[in-house]
């Protein structure tokens, strides 16, 4: 039996917890992985050469201001790096509903996992790094709502932390 924990408006479910509260995160899809190259060019034309990858133009934007070349075969979608502007390692991006952002940012919180909040102007990214410092970007492209919810978490923990801070002073004058 799994119990559920929802937001306000009754979207499918981020978090889930089974009997033996163990939690399971409701992930939609990869969305992307993140690729450290040498020479973009060559693994551009390696990619589209032996794995059918091609440019994805509706975000070449992001390559033309110094960010990674995005390739995309169907579904499946790569950032290209360079290495010399990027650490080596490697991302997995997770893609997730907008309304998901916040029970994720709260799980993050109480299990004390640091994380970082990018806006893409396209998308909102939530980056954390797994147990032996993989990294794990959390996407969505339904840029507003998510955006929305981010900062609807950020204000209750601003809330929460003023609460806290006056709790604490008057407790220990």
């Amino acid at each position: 039996m799994l119990s559920y924990l929802q937001d306000e408006r009754a979207y499918p479910i981020l978090i889930a917890c089974n009997d033996a509260n163990e939690v399971i995160v409701s992930i939609l899809r990869i969305d992307h992985v993140h690729i450290y190259v040498n020479d973009i060019a060559e693994a551009e034309v390696w990619y589209k050469d032996v794995l059918g990858f091609i440019r994805d133009e509706s975000l070449l934007f992001w390559f033309t201001q110094g960010g990674p070349l995005v390739l995309k075969n169907n579904e499946a979608a790569l950032s290209l790096f360079e290495k010399k502007d990027r650490s080596p390692g490697h991302t997995v991006a997770f893609s997730i509903k907008p309304s998901y952002f916040s029970e994720l940012m709260k799980l993050l919180s109480l299990r004390l996992i640091p994380f970082t909040v990018s806006d893409h102007q396209i998308s909102m990214s939530v980056y954390f790094e797994d147990v032996d410092g993989n990294k794990i970007e959390m996407t969505s492209y339904e840029y507003l709502e998510a955006k929305e919810n981010i900062q609807s978490y950020s204000a209750t923990l601003c809330l929460l932390t003023v609460k806290m801070k006056k709790e604490l002073s008057s407790a220990y004058p």
